[in-house]
Protein backbone atom coordinates (compact mmCIF):
# COMPACT_ATOMS: atom_id res chain seq x y z
CA UNK A 1 0.00 0.00 0.00
CA UNK A 2 1.59 3.63 -1.05
CA UNK A 3 2.25 5.75 1.95
CA UNK A 4 -0.01 9.09 1.69
CA UNK A 5 0.22 12.02 3.72
CA UNK A 6 -1.02 15.48 3.76
CA UNK A 7 1.31 18.43 3.45
CA UNK A 8 0.97 21.88 3.51
CA UNK A 9 2.64 24.79 1.93
CA UNK A 10 2.85 27.94 3.87
CA UNK A 11 4.53 31.69 3.46
CA UNK A 12 3.96 34.92 5.17
CA UNK A 13 0.93 34.95 3.29
CA UNK A 14 -1.21 32.62 5.43
CA UNK A 15 -0.16 34.98 8.44
CA UNK A 16 -0.37 33.24 11.79
CA UNK A 17 -0.35 29.71 12.02
CA UNK A 18 -2.07 27.34 14.76
CA UNK A 19 0.76 24.44 13.87
CA UNK A 20 -0.73 22.66 16.89
CA UNK A 21 -4.11 23.03 15.38
CA UNK A 22 -2.54 22.08 11.71
CA UNK A 23 -0.98 18.69 13.57
CA UNK A 24 -4.24 18.20 15.12
CA UNK A 25 -5.70 18.47 11.76
CA UNK A 26 -3.71 15.18 10.33
CA UNK A 27 -1.29 17.13 8.54
CA UNK A 28 1.80 15.12 8.32
CA UNK A 29 4.04 17.96 7.38
CA UNK A 30 5.00 21.51 5.98
CA UNK A 31 6.74 23.29 3.34
CA UNK A 32 7.44 26.30 3.67
CA UNK A 33 8.80 29.07 2.08
CA UNK A 34 12.35 30.29 2.91
CA UNK A 35 12.18 33.14 0.44
CA UNK A 36 12.85 34.44 -3.33
CA UNK A 37 15.30 35.85 -5.43
CA UNK A 38 18.32 36.96 -5.61
CA UNK A 39 18.94 38.49 -2.18
CA UNK A 40 18.47 37.31 1.56
CA UNK A 41 16.61 40.60 2.25
CA UNK A 42 13.99 38.33 0.23
CA UNK A 43 13.90 35.63 3.12
CA UNK A 44 9.88 35.10 3.70
CA UNK A 45 9.00 37.20 6.47
CA UNK A 46 7.36 34.47 7.92
CA UNK A 47 10.07 31.82 7.38
CA UNK A 48 12.01 31.57 10.73
CA UNK A 49 8.81 31.71 12.87
CA UNK A 50 6.97 28.90 10.64
CA UNK A 51 10.41 26.73 10.73
CA UNK A 52 10.61 27.13 14.29
CA UNK A 53 6.57 26.53 14.93
CA UNK A 54 6.04 23.42 13.12
CA UNK A 55 9.37 21.85 14.75
CA UNK A 56 8.21 22.88 18.08
CA UNK A 57 4.70 21.39 16.99
CA UNK A 58 6.46 17.82 15.96
CA UNK A 59 5.84 18.40 12.05
CA UNK A 60 8.56 16.88 9.27
CA UNK A 61 9.98 20.69 7.34
CA UNK A 62 10.94 20.98 3.98
CA UNK A 63 11.05 24.54 2.58
CA UNK A 64 11.12 25.97 -0.98
CA UNK A 65 12.65 28.68 -3.08
CA UNK A 66 10.51 31.12 -5.03
CA UNK A 67 12.62 31.84 -7.86
CA UNK A 68 12.25 34.05 -10.97
CA UNK A 69 15.85 33.35 -12.18
CA UNK A 70 16.30 34.11 -16.09
CA UNK A 71 20.09 32.19 -16.23
CA UNK A 72 21.40 29.41 -15.03
CA UNK A 73 23.73 31.72 -13.11
CA UNK A 74 21.02 33.66 -11.41
CA UNK A 75 19.58 30.22 -10.35
CA UNK A 76 22.86 29.31 -8.65
CA UNK A 77 22.88 32.91 -6.74
CA UNK A 78 19.23 32.15 -5.66
CA UNK A 79 20.64 28.88 -4.48
CA UNK A 80 23.58 30.09 -2.08
CA UNK A 81 21.10 32.59 -1.15
CA UNK A 82 18.62 30.53 -0.30
CA UNK A 83 21.45 28.48 1.67
CA UNK A 84 22.71 31.64 3.43
CA UNK A 85 19.04 32.24 4.60
CA UNK A 86 18.73 28.47 5.88
CA UNK A 87 21.58 29.21 8.20
CA UNK A 88 22.22 25.32 8.48
CA UNK A 89 18.68 24.28 9.79
CA UNK A 90 17.85 20.95 9.46
CA UNK A 91 14.81 19.73 7.30
CA UNK A 92 13.72 16.60 7.32
CA UNK A 93 12.05 16.72 3.70
CA UNK A 94 13.54 18.24 0.39
CA UNK A 95 14.74 21.57 -0.09
CA UNK A 96 12.82 22.92 -3.16
CA UNK A 97 13.44 24.82 -6.31
CA UNK A 98 9.99 26.61 -6.71
CA UNK A 99 9.94 27.53 -10.76
CA UNK A 100 6.53 29.15 -11.50
CA UNK A 101 7.35 32.40 -12.98
CA UNK A 102 6.02 33.39 -16.26
CA UNK A 103 8.82 35.71 -17.29
CA UNK A 104 11.07 33.08 -17.63
CA UNK A 105 12.27 31.76 -21.11
CA UNK A 106 11.25 28.38 -21.73
CA UNK A 107 14.49 27.99 -23.00
CA UNK A 108 15.65 28.73 -19.60
CA UNK A 109 13.71 26.87 -17.54
CA UNK A 110 14.94 23.73 -17.76
CA UNK A 111 18.64 24.78 -17.20
CA UNK A 112 17.94 27.01 -14.22
CA UNK A 113 16.49 24.13 -12.47
CA UNK A 114 19.39 22.34 -12.80
CA UNK A 115 21.52 25.24 -11.69
CA UNK A 116 19.85 25.37 -8.37
CA UNK A 117 19.55 21.63 -7.51
CA UNK A 118 22.82 21.23 -8.45
CA UNK A 119 24.66 24.25 -6.52
CA UNK A 120 22.66 22.98 -3.57
CA UNK A 121 24.28 19.36 -4.07
CA UNK A 122 27.49 20.95 -3.93
CA UNK A 123 27.43 22.91 -1.54
CA UNK A 124 25.09 21.28 1.39
CA UNK A 125 23.81 18.10 2.58
CA UNK A 126 20.05 19.00 2.05
CA UNK A 127 18.37 17.05 -0.48
CA UNK A 128 17.33 19.08 -3.48
CA UNK A 129 13.64 18.73 -5.43
CA UNK A 130 12.03 20.51 -7.91
CA UNK A 131 8.28 22.13 -7.35
CA UNK A 132 5.80 23.88 -10.06
CA UNK A 133 2.95 23.85 -11.17
CA UNK A 134 1.72 21.04 -13.62
CA UNK A 135 1.11 24.04 -15.84
CA UNK A 136 4.57 24.60 -16.31
CA UNK A 137 5.65 20.98 -16.92
CA UNK A 138 5.36 20.93 -20.31
CA UNK A 139 8.37 23.43 -20.78
CA UNK A 140 10.97 22.03 -18.99
CA UNK A 141 12.32 18.73 -19.36
CA UNK A 142 11.50 16.74 -16.18
CA UNK A 143 13.81 13.56 -17.03
CA UNK A 144 16.91 16.07 -17.10
CA UNK A 145 15.84 18.07 -13.50
CA UNK A 146 15.45 14.42 -12.26
CA UNK A 147 18.91 13.19 -13.18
Amino acid sequence: MPFEARVVDVSVYQGTIDWAQVKAAGIYAAVIRAGYGRYAKQEDLRFAENYADARAAGLPVGVYWFSYANTPEEAALEAAVCLQVLAGRGLQMPLYFDQEENDIPTANRTACAVAFLDYIRAHSSYVPGYYSSTAYFASVDIPTIQA
